[in-house]
């Protein structure tokens, strides 16, 4: 018996499941009563203008010339395809004749090898591309008109809703319902490092997510790609945008949206500061924060390693990498070739509380420039004064609504419409210009109050304690934010071995540093019998030094982001 495969889709994500989609379905049915059998193919949430982009319409051709199917059924031509220039019909077509295979609709069979019934089909899909053109052209004449005067969304994003007035029109308005969950959103963006994270602890800790349906179904689940959609939406910091991001326009433009000065398709703008949930500069400093390769996707396994990236082989140089728990290795372990394919002709292999230990002998001499850079960076906070933008832009805004209600004052003449027109084109760019100044000043305050409580951390006399404190993973992170490129020097064997710090970078200088004087440290002999800890690190002093480094001539500007990001480690101890 012949198999057909019958295509089921609608559009768009609201129209899934809903009863046109069922009357599709009884298609299978009619199908199997002229004599085959059948195979659904279901793409509903499809748009059917791209042929290219459907992959389920894409699966069917593929299947039909494989001769899984024997041909293809459609409710009709409509559900086919929707492709306006014809194109994607005529592919359907060349498939179904060289495989020898029919089509079906709901009313009757095709075999397009013979004359008429192509002509037919090339007919039908023909006007299936022309009344989506008219019925596309339809929705957007008057969606263009509305972008031009206020925010619209088919789909509200999280946090907003279409409510309608008293003459039935519906306008972008906050859901009050939601609040709960921006504020938690808010209090996870700047407690939590990177999206992922985020994205767990809302879905362990909740709140969840408001329901919503997508092209993968409904979900009330949180995942980075829609914090990241979050972030990136400006609507949540007062201004709506439209076609600024779009890579590709369609003829709609063309027709509705074209910019007369010049002929190019408009983008929309519209402040709404009436909508903003959060300032520019907050979300500026998440961005920042959730942006940087750092913090980008992290495998998680069974155990942290707290140092990872930070450690390099005392042989070749190598990254050190991950080696069970609280443990890491030379890359080139077991291949004798590191990263880059060097060779490595004694791969290391470190246990982290020995390099916590190491590292900590360390720690005091560089403190000294974070804690230097501190102290002028507190001085300049104190100096720090805002300008008058702010004043500025609230003063246009108030103009830019005087002057929007004029324009549908009745009293107003009409040879002033035109003037009042210019004006508020003018006042607009004016005010974008001065949002951007005002949302740097608006960072740049924020962050030197960020900036403030890291120079209150890193200058307190108990700093050391307080890292001591912490546990070993918070440690291995203030290490991670203060020390680049360690290598660690080994020697001895068994209970005679002993480690001592090599080289390593300065991370806030970014400077190299040779540690020749460093001192030796070893384990106690596991057999002796005092009581003194047996994982504990005794190291033989040397002379103090003194930090040679000179920084009274930098500019400590330079290393603003250096301390910022290690505010967010220290300030929570």
């Amino acid at each position: 018996m012949k198999t057909i495969g019958v295509l089921v889709r609608n559009s768009t994500a609201k129209q899934v499941g809903n009863y046109r989609s069922e009357a599709q379905y009884d298609l299978g049915p009619r199908v199997e009563q002229r004599g085959y059998a059948v195979r659904y193919y279901d793409e509903q949430g499809t748009s059917g203008a791209d042929l290219t982009k459907r992959k389920k319409a894409m699966q069917m051709l593929d299947d039909l010339k494989a001769g899984q199917i024997q041909g293809i059924a459609a409710y009709d031509f409509k559900r086919l395809t929707r492709d306006e220039f014809g194109m994607d019909g005529a592919t359907i077509a060349r498939r179904i004749v060289e495989a020898h295979a029919i089509f079906q609709t709901w009313d009757r069979e095709y075999n397009l090898r013979l004359d008429d019934d192509l002509l037919q089909f090339q007919f039908g899909c023909f006007i299936a591309g022309i009344d989506w053109r008219n019925i596309r052209n339809t929705l957007w004449s008057g969606t263009f008109k509305k972008l031009e005067q206020e925010p619209h969304y088919m789909k509200t994003p999280l946090g907003y809703r279409n409510v309608a007035d008293d003459r039935g029109k519906s306008h972008v308005a906050k859901n009050p319902e939601h609040q709960h969950v921006i504020d938690a959103l808010a209090r996870a963006f700047d407690e939590c490092d990177s999206l992922a994270q985020v994205a767990r602890r809302l879905n362990t800790e909740g709140p969840g997510r408001p329901w919503f349906r997508g092209r993968g179904g409904t979900s009330t689940h949180w995942n980075v790609f829609g914090l990241r959609y979050i972030l990136r939406n400006t609507i949540y910091t007062g201004t709506f945008t439209f076609g600024a991001g779009l890579k590709e326009r369609s003829t709609v433009w063309d027709r509705f949206a074209l910019d007369p000065a010049t002929s190019t398709p408009k983008d929309f703008l519209q402040f709404c500061p009436e909508l903003a949930y959060w300032s520019i500069a907050q979300v500026r400093r998440w961005r920042r924060k959730f942006d940087k390769p750092a913090n980008a996707r992290v495998m998680k396994n069974g155990s942290v390693h707290a140092l990872s990236g930070v450690l390099h082989c005392v042989a070749c140089g190598s990254r050190m990498i991950s080696h069970g728990i609280g443990k890491y290795a030379c890359s080139a372990l077991g291949s004798g070739k590191g990263r880059g394919g060097l060779d490595c002709p004694a791969p290391q292999i470190l246990t982290e509380s020995i390099v916590l230990q190491v590292l900590r002998r360390e720690l005091p001499n560089v403190l000294v420039d974070a804690q230097d850079l501190a102290a002028r960076a507190r001085t300049h906070i104190l100096e720090h004064a805002p300008s008058a933008a702010a004043q500025r832009l609230d003063f246009l805004q108030e103009r830019l609504m005087s002057l929007s209600d004029s324009l549908t004052d009745e009293n107003t003449p009409a040879s002033a419409l035109k003037a009042v027109i210019a004006r508020i084109a003018q006042t607009e760019t004016e005010i974008a210009a001065l949002r951007d100044q005002v949302a740097d000043e608006e960072d740049a305050r924020l962050g030197d109050e960020e900036l403030a409580r890291t120079c209150e951390v890193l200058l307190r006399t108990n700093t050391l304690e307080v890292i001591d404190h912490m546990r070993p993973e918070q440690q291995g992170r203030v290490y991670s934010m203060l020390f680049a490129q360690v290598r660690i020097e080994t020697q001895g064997f068994a209970a005679g071995r002993q480690w001592r710090l090599h080289s390593y970078t300065a991370r806030l200088l970014d400077e190299p540093r040779i540690s020749d004087w460093a001192p030796w440290g070893r384990l106690p002999n596991p057999m002796s019998k005092d009581d003194a800890p047996k994982d504990v690190l005794v190291f033989v002093d040397r002379d103090e030094r003194t930090l040679a480094t000179d920084i009274s001539e930098r500019v400590y500007v330079d290393y603003l982001p250096s301390l910022r990001e290690l505010a967010g480690v220290l300030t929570p101890a």
